[in-house]
């Protein structure tokens, strides 16, 4: 946590050019949406989907929607 503390990639992130979706959960309160959605602008051509819940939405609340996505995503849905 130290090392990412005190870096910023977020300068570089238009240098992305992969495919990227953002999945963030909207009560997460350890990486709050505004830094996913900080994240999505930055990327060009990238999506944001947001679930319901917070940090460990993807085990928790919405795990099947989750793993459709990301299936979906890399193809394989």
């Amino acid at each position: 946590m130290e090392a990412s503390a005190g870096y910023d990639a977020g300068p570089r992130l238009h240098e992305l050019t992969m495919p990227t979706v953002v999945l963030h959960g909207r009560s997460d309160r350890a990486a709050p949406l505004a830094m996913a959605e900080e994240l999505h602008r930055g990327i060009p051509g990238s999506r944001l989907l947001t679930f319901k819940g917070g940090h460990l939405f993807f085990l928790i609340r919405e795990r099947q929607r989750f793993v459709d996505t990301v299936a979906d995503f890399v193809g394989q849905g």
